[in-house]
């Protein structure tokens, strides 16, 4: 039996991810992503071509960790096997997490009065959300098409209101290196509340190149923290995601729930 305990770079199907789409996935991915990150230096978790279901509360990127796909024949599709009604502080319905996520949409990762450098990335692969049972086999057909060939065209019908497909929102008060400089590249997003969240205080330096991101409820790419977020409740204060790099991003359809959003802010 390989121990993979100190192994820098590690593959999910040695921990038992099922790249069939047929059970969760969660867990196997998480683990080979903590076992990597738990090697001095951190390294890289590779997810093979396939379908992996991901229950929420998802998939926790850490720090030295790059987790990549075999492009877009990995596919990666989150789903509320436990629905959760997700509130800000003054009950509105806004929270949601990210399939990949440092931090959540309200709340940012981070140990305030400390420099521990994020160094992280996501790189080649397809991402989706869904509302669907774990067995569905309706999800090897893709979650979109099988809504529309039952004659669902509305949002609210096929796309989750609490998942979005990546979010970063760290937080580091001392300044020496970046605290955070992700890399997100080379990812295609659909049906998700938002497609990538760049929210922290000082997400410096990310690296965001050949995203496309379709069908989302709220915005496409959201960069900073708008007005009404629960940490800028006035323009005054700071948004955020400052000193970020963006090179081909698209996305097109995006605020279906019929918001204000816009398809990047």
């Amino acid at each position: 039996m390989v121990d993979y305990s100190k192994s820098k770079h590690v593959n999910v199907l040695d921990f038992g991810a099922d790249p069939t789409g047929t059970k969760d996935s969660a867990p196997a991915i998480q683990n080979a992503i903590n076992s990597v990150a738990a090697v001095p230096g951190g390294g890289s978790v590779e997810i093979p071509s396939g379908i992996y279901l991901v229950s929420n509360d998802f998939i926790n990127l850490r720090d030295r960790v790059e987790v990549y796909g075999h492009g877009f024949s990995t596919q990666i599709i989150g789903f509320n096997k436990n629905p959760k009604i997700l509130r800000d502080v003054d009950g509105d319905d806004m929270e949601c997490q990210g399939v990949f996520h440092m931090g959540s949409y309200n709340t940012f990762v981070g140990d305030m009065g400390t420099n521990i450098p994020m160094r992280f990335g996501v790189r080649d692969m397809f991402i989706r959300a869904a509302n669907l049972n774990l067995l569905n086999p309706n999800i090897r057909k893709g979650f979109f098409e099988y809504q529309i060939a039952q004659g669902k065209h509305v949002a609210d019908n096929y796309i989750p209101d609490n998942i979005a497909g990546i979010i970063v929102h760290t937080r580091y008060d001392i300044f020496n290196e970046p605290e955070a400089a992700p890399i997100i590249s080379n990812i295609e997003i659909w049906d998700t509340a938002i497609g990538i969240a760049i929210l922290g205080e000082h997400d410096r330096a990310m690296k965001v190149d050949k995203v496309r991101i379709r069908k989302t409820r709220r915005q496409g790419l959201l960069v900073g923290k708008p007005v009404g977020h629960v940490q800028r409740r006035t323009e005054s204060l700071n948004s955020g995601a400052a000193d970020n790099k963006f090179v081909m991003v698209e996305v097109s359809d995006a605020n279906l729930g019929g918001g204000y959003h816009g398809a990047i802010e």
